[in-house]
């Protein structure tokens, strides 16, 4: 059987042009050559009309219209070219040169990375490389773009791990796959130079700002995503408990069944408190977990119940209330298990195991918050579970690890309070830059305010 030949090299002292270079290089030639013509043509019609017989000024004159109909021919048929290809009515001009500037540093990048499929000698000894076709489209007006490059035999394994963020101006890779019919690798890419924090200083503005989907977390103006296991990372003044806040306001917001543990009894569980579920001690944090367990057995016999009406329903799909127990300074909880008898550490961790693996259908979700995601505090199994999972603030390299796994491309950027980089299983894979909500009013009167009101509305 013959053996796939490897992708091409161009000798290291070869010049190496890109087809679409090439053809964009035709282009302007030309209309400089129709530009030059047309000009010395002109000239030779103003100095030499006095000696020029009648039939050869005519001539000029009639080779002067030439270039000028060649000159707008070709001026329209490049401008329809380049309307096509980078959909001027739709995006307009300014998004459109903006996508021709990163079409072209896109194209040169991929011949510089040398990934091109074939490439052939010209006469001048220069190598014209053939570089997968692009593709490129704008979602949500200019924050976002889809980039798309045609796969191959030769390439896609090479064009699916790469990372196209250096060719892009202000933009950065969010995700990465191959299409349906596996003949594109798309690449999903937010821009980075946009403030996407949102910033609530009242109860009221953080309400109109949240969607207002009871089975969604809204994090910033770009990320929403549906409630599910999630995992926040962060040193002391990275933002971590603002986080929490964000999670436990739009739960009240949103008339979730919220239970809180906090082994270290900090300001989340004064929360809990207010809220009516809450445990710090071991003893109370476990048996809080066997609380929020038998609710969800419950729920599991009576979604059993009615999987007649759609075997693939969930909770949502019945109108229940999401189940969340929102699990601060886990790594805390973890060590204090540590000198507990086997059967009190069995016990706890079986019962997290429980609702991590059958949660996600029942509505009954976990959210732990802690300072290092160490893998003797975060097992695999859990981590894996973690459909969101965000490292907020600065952190020593060994957290993006454990986080989001060895070889991570972890974006490097400033990070102020509140900012972090998240990963979202089947939205974002690649590590991505978020923000936290910035909550500037007072906490614990709106959580009051909401707490009351929510027992008037129960009695």
């Amino acid at each position: 059987m013959k053996k796939n030949s490897p992708v091409p090299q161009a000798s290291s002292n070869a010049k190496v042009m890109s087809v679409a270079h090439r053809n964009l290089n035709y282009g302007v030639s030309l209309i400089i050559i129709l530009i030059a013509a047309f000009t010395i043509n002109r000239i030779i019609m103003h100095y030499s009309q006095s000696i020029l017989h009648d039939w050869g000024y005519d001539k000029l004159k009639l080779l002067q219209v030439l270039l000028i109909v060649t000159f707008i021919v070709s001026i329209v048929a490049l401008l329809l070219i380049f309307s096509v290809k980078f959909n001027i009515r739709k995006y307009g001009i300014k998004r459109s040169v903006w996508l021709f500037n990163i079409y072209r540093s896109l194209d040169k990048q991929l011949v510089d990375a040398k990934l091109y499929s074939e490439y052939a000698s010209r006469a001048n000894g220069q190598k014209l490389a053939k570089t997968p076709k692009i593709q490129l489209q704008w979602l949500d007006s200019e924050q976002r773009l889809i980039v798309q490059l045609k796969s191959s035999l030769q390439l896609s394994e090479k064009l699916l791990k790469l990372n196209i963020s250096p060719a892009l101006k202000d933009f950065v890779l969010e995700n990465c796959y191959s299409s349906e019919d596996n003949n594109w690798i798309i690449y999903e890419c937010y821009q980075v130079n946009i403030d996407t924090q949102i910033i609530a200083q009242s109860l009221d503005e953080f309400k109109h700002v949240i969607s207002n989907n009871r089975y969604t977390v809204t994090v910033d103006k770009n990320l929403e995503y549906e409630l599910h296991h999630s995992m926040l990372v962060g040193q002391t003044g990275s933002g971590k408990s603002y986080s929490l806040y964000s999670y436990v306001l739009q739960g009240l917001l949103k008339d979730w069944n919220m239970y809180i543990a906090d082994p270290k009894a900090s300001s989340i569980s004064i929360i809990g408190e207010m809220i009516g579920n809450s445990a710090s001690s071991v003893e109370e944090i476990l048996s809080l977990l066997e609380t929020f367990d038998k609710a969800m057995q419950q729920r599991k016999m009576v979604l059993r119940a009615r999987l007649h009406e759609g075997l693939d329903l969930s909770y949502s799909d019945f109108h229940m209330k999401p189940n969340v127990f929102i699990f601060d300074e886990y790594a805390s909880f973890i060590q204090s298990l540590k000198v507990e008898k086997k059967d009190v550490r069995d016990k706890a961790m079986k019962i997290i195991t429980n609702i991590i693996l059958e949660g996600r259908q029942l509505g009954c979700f976990i959210i732990i918050a802690l300072q290092k995601s160490d893998a003797d505090i975060v097992n695999t199994l859990i981590r894996d579970q973690m459909i969101f999972k965000c490292v907020l603030g600065d952190s020593e390299d060994l957290t993006y690890v454990t986080a989001f796994g060895q070889g991570a491309q972890i974006p490097t950027s400033k990070m102020t309070v509140g900012r972090g980089i998240y990963t979202l299983s089947g939205k974002a894979n690649i590590p991505s830059l978020c923000s936290m909500p910035r909550l500037s009013f007072d906490i614990y009167e709106a959580i009051k305010s909401l707490t009351t009101t929510k027992k008037v509305n129960d009695a």
